[in-house]
């Protein structure tokens, strides 16, 4: 007798099973949240532009979008409580310094849970 060179059915249905719990359990949708939001600026701001997510419980930044021409964006974050902002980084250094531009900060009501989508107000840098 000779091996066949395809798999009985049953390992194959096995094998697909465990291939679709695997990409089920790794879609982001299921984990994060998804923040969506833009940015304007008026025509003295021609640095670029980031955009800060800071936790309101620890203070650190969970979350930075650098934005050079295109001023929207789309972020994953991790379920949570956080505030908003945006600035213009006119010495590129992802921090926002003194004399930089800055917008109003957003901050949220209630925490972001997981699979939900948050559209931001536009930020305005003036």
């Amino acid at each position: 007798m000779f091996a066949s060179k395809f798999a009985p059915p049953a390992r194959i249905a096995a094998a697909s099973m465990i291939l679709t719990l695997a990409a089920a359990t790794a879609w982001p949708s299921n984990s994060y949240a998804l923040l969506v939001g833009s940015v304007s600026a008026s025509t003295a701001v021609a640095a670029p532009v980031v955009v800060m997510v800071v936790n309101r419980n620890t203070g650190k930044v969970a979350q930075r979008a650098f934005l050079e021409s295109k001023r929207a964006f789309q972020m994953p974050l991790v379920p949570g409580d956080y505030r908003f902002y945006a600035f213009a980084d006119a010495n590129r250094n992802g921090v926002r310094d003194p004399d930089e531009a800055v917008s109003v900060a957003y901050t949220l009501t209630a925490p972001l849970r997981a699979g939900e989508m948050l559209e931001l107000p536009a930020f305005e840098i003036r």
